[in-house]
């Protein structure tokens, strides 16, 4: 099982996402680097298949979970 920062076990309430970004995580790895004028950070590819994201939410999302900055 894949955690998401979020805390939520995504298996059971979106089985057929979380079991494509499963896929996803484990073909591509597990962050992807996003950038914004804000900077770049590393962000796990579960948050984003399942949450989606927005730029103008990164540099505060980053913050709140510990994203690596690039």
């Amino acid at each position: 099982m894949i955690a998401c920062p979020c805390g939520v076990d995504h298996s059971r309430t979106s089985r057929a996402a979380y079991a494509y970004v499963t896929q996803l995580v484990a073909r591509l790895g597990p962050t992807v680097i996003v950038s914004t004028p804000d900077g770049s950070w590393a962000v796990p590819r579960i948050w984003i298949g399942i949450h989606g994201l927005r730029a103008e939410q990164l540099k505060t999302l980053a913050e709140r979970y510990g994203w690596e900055k690039c």
